[in-house]
């Protein structure tokens, strides 16, 4: 009789036994899993700072620290525009409107190679652009071109990843304060929050959600409870980022810089 167990192996399907130990241990983090949604009503913190940087027509950086993660977001914004576009360009009667989003290397503690875009910074940058395309009067500047680019400078983990979620939710917010730096049109400012596995963004002043994901099985019963939290914290980004625009409007009023909306 054979003794090699390589020629024995068990079906693909199988799994190991589950203890009682193990059962005790599941239920332990269930109980964290709970406190850590009871946490997540906490209010988030935010810092927002506008035309940080000279070169660009607009800029921002925005940190984000939300209570259920460690590791808070931190990016940083430029637009450049509206500017004409090159003569090869064909007529556009709108603006053209390119975003690009990167992480930089150190921005997690897994080490990414900065000439190689990922699929995930694709996706991000795909998101954010729909998300805040309605809000900007593109039929204003006929024949230009509107580039945003976002730097991600730390973002939390959600696995061996970045937290999609909350960078795509920090930069839209981050990207509509920086319009309003660069004294774009539009009709109002985009706003952002993830909550429970739901992420939307809206324009508050219509009324309208211009973007709506969802990760994960949600109850169809938690459905509006859900998007109403998440309203209730683009809101309250809201007011950090209209504080922030009317201090800088009454700064560059007394400066005799002042801004024309």
């Amino acid at each position: 009789m054979s003794n090699d167990r390589r020629r024995n192996l068990g079906p693909s399907s199988s799994a190991p036994p589950i203890y009682q130990k193990d059962i005790h241990t599941l239920e332990s983090q269930l109980k964290a899993l709970e406190q850590k949604d009871s946490q997540s009503s906490e209010p988030q913190k935010i810092f927002l700072k506008t035309s940080l940087l000279t070169k660009p027509n607009g800029s921002s950086y925005l940190e984000l620290h939300v209570p259920s993660t460690s590791t808070p977001t931190k990016l940083l914004c430029a637009i450049y525009g509206p500017r004409p576009t090159p003569r090869s360009t064909p007529y556009s009667p709108t603006a053209t409107l390119t975003l690009d989003l990167s992480f930089s290397p150190f921005s997690t503690r897994t080490r990414s190679l900065p000439h190689l875009r990922s699929p995930l910074e694709r996706t991000c940058a795909k998101r954010i652009e729909d998300s805040i395309r309605s809000a900007i009067r593109a039929e204003l500047y006929p024949k230009t071109q509107i580039e945003i680019f976002v730097c991600v400078l730390e973002a939390p983990l959600s696995g061996d990843e970045a937290d999609a979620e909350g960078v795509w939710s920090a930069a839209v917010n981050a990207v509509g304060a920086a319009l309003v730096d660069a004294g774009i049109e539009m009709r109002d400012i985009p706003s952002a929050a993830s909550c429970d596995g739901l992420s939307l963004a809206t324009l508050l002043a219509t009324g309208e959600i211009t973007e709506l994901s969802s990760k994960g099985k949600i109850d169809i019963g938690d459905w509006d409870k859900r998007v109403e939290e998440c309203l209730r914290k683009a809101a309250e980004v809201r007011g950090v980022v209209n504080a922030v625009l009317r201090r800088d409007v009454e700064r560059r009023r007394e400066e005799g810089d002042g801004m024309e909306f």
